[in-house]
């Protein structure tokens, strides 16, 4: 089975519910000292919702395709269908006879679902391609592939195989022979299992570290301690599963600088060790603390700055406004009136909102959204790089920065004075490893790999691969999976692997 992905725009700011663990979020974004991969793992907590439905609709045999119908909810839409693979609300997917017309003969209709999110303009996102990945997990369950798109966490990666969800090391080998029901991925040195319907934790052997017993429990330790449920009501236990906060509290939460944030009857509050409210519950929306203890929340409508004992360090009298951008960098942008701007640490503007949106600033450049394209600006506010570009993918770290752009649906990279790196001639194209190594692909259907050069390391003979994360990538070849490293030799031979996440 052959798929083609879609490519979503990553934003920066983000405004969503951080329902799978009971928080609000409304900034999400990567530092500039943090991995890709350590942020993945923070967007992958994120819950999923439904989105649409999809309807199997007719196989085209002569060109083997499958024909899908995406209903997408009606403020979603322009953002999910805005793909090279979905053409008229039809998703084309590549597949057998056989299996199509397995497909048509069953239930035709399903749920669509992904990690919705808004970006700061309020326009609905999905990230990572869950729409789509999602939707083959539901057509095609478990088939012989990896369904991973997100590279190990802890050396380890979650794996799926007749309904039993197990655990699997870079060497491809089980770390455990336990038969769980559910299970979340490896962070901070422990996973969330459920066995015998109820939750617990393991650690990296498969042994529980906190048995399986409890309603639900949070993914991992923060500060020595971890929220569970149990008859009904939230509370916190510590490595040993004695309780240090007794459960009362309708939602759970995570703790960071002695604090943790707990919604109770739609407002959000602030907890200490003790269990005792630092803030009772008065705010519509909590971010929680990105590193640092100074955090976004919602009052009456409008975005402010909190420290932990619920202050306010800059008063809330903005549309929106990410903590992140505002702890690490001495401009950041905020919203007002459905514009963008830059404001310094005061919270005075340095340029008045003009702006669709605006992003964090790295090494001095933020994109910004103008009309639908995207450019970088300094942070002056004036232009590096003009507003011309369907899509900014990146800014690498190099110096000097490598900036990664979409331009009439090709990739190529691009300098801050916008002199071509690599021409704009890919269909696919991921970002730098530190050694220069690049994922490419000319048609969409043959992946190699390729240097600052735009040549070829590896020519394009792999069906698929994914970006690389700690050297290595996931690769497809022959409708096997495996992993590469950035010469193109296997780290991982190619394997019908049930790989999922």
């Amino acid at each position: 089975m052959k798929f083609r992905k879609i490519i979503v725009a990553f934003l920066a700011t983000l405004s969503v519910v951080f329902a799978s663990e009971g928080w609000n979020l409304d900034d999400l974004h990567p530092k500039t000292n943090e991995t890709d991969r350590a942020f993945r793992s923070r967007l992958f907590l994120l819950d999923r919702a439904i989105i649409g439905r999809a309807v199997v609709e007719s196989y085209n045999e002569a060109e083997g395709v499958l024909n899908v119908k995406i209903d997408i909810e009606k403020n979603l839409a322009q953002n999910v269908l805005d793909s090279d693979s979905i053409v008229k609300n039809v998703w084309h997917i590549e597949t057998s006879k056989e299996e199509a017309n397995r497909l048509l003969a069953e239930a035709k209709s399903y749920d669509i679902t992904g990690r919705v999110q808004a970006d700061s303009s309020g326009n609905a996102l999905i990230y990572n391609m869950m729409l789509q990945h999602y939707l083959i997990y539901r057509l095609f369950p478990f088939e012989n592939d990896i369904k991973n798109r997100f590279i190990f966490e802890d050396g380890i990666t979650l794996t799926k195989k007749n309904k039993e969800i197990k655990y699997v090391n870079k060497n491809g080998d089980l770390i455990t022979e336990s038969q769980f029901e559910d299970g979340h991925a490896f962070y901070k040195g422990t996973a969330l299992v459920k066995q015998n319907g109820k939750w617990g934790l393991i650690d990296k052997s498969g042994h529980f570290v906190i048995p399986a017993k409890y309603e639900q429990a949070y993914r991992s330790f923060h500060e020595d301690i971890v929220a569970v449920k149990e008859e009904g009501k939230w509370g916190f236990i510590d490595r040993s599963a004695r309780w240090v906060i007794e459960p009362k509290f309708e939602n759970g939460g995570f703790f960071e600088y002695g604090r943790a944030f707990i919604e109770e009857n739609k407002k959000v509050g602030i907890i200490d060790k003790q269990g005792n409210w630092v803030v009772e519950p008065k705010f519509e929306r909590v971010a929680f603390f990105m590193d640092s203890p100074i955090t976004s929340a919602r009052e009456n409508g409008k975005t402010g700055l909190i420290n932990t004992e619920g202050q306010w360090v800059l008063e809330p009298r903005f549309d929106d406004l990410t903590a992140v951008c505002y702890v690490n960098h001495t401009i950041s942008p905020a919203k007002k009136d459905g514009k963008y701007g830059l404001i310094d640490k005061q919270g005075n503007w340095v340029m008045e909102p003009k702006f669709q949106w605006i992003g964090c600033f790295k090494r001095g450049l933020a994109l910004v959204r103008d009309n639908l394209k995207e450019g970088i600006i300094d942070e002056s506010g004036a232009y590096i790089l003009k507003p011309i570009f369907d899509k900014i993918d990146f800014i690498t770290d190099t110096t000097p920065e490598i900036i990664g752009v979409e331009k009439d649906k090709k990739h190529g990279f691009i300098d801050r004075n916008g002199q071509w790196i690599i021409e704009p001639k890919f269909k696919r194209l991921h970002f730098l490893t530190p050694d220069g190594i690049a994922v490419a692909s000319e048609d969409g259907k043959r992946y190699g790999l390729i240097n600052r050069n735009a040549e070829w390391v590896v020519e394009p003979k792999f069906d698929e691969i994914n970006p690389f994360s700690d050297g290595i990538a996931e690769a497809k070849v022959d409708d096997k999976w495996g992993y590469i490293d950035t010469k193109g030799h296997w780290v991982i031979t190619p394997k019908k692997l049930y790989i999922i996440k």
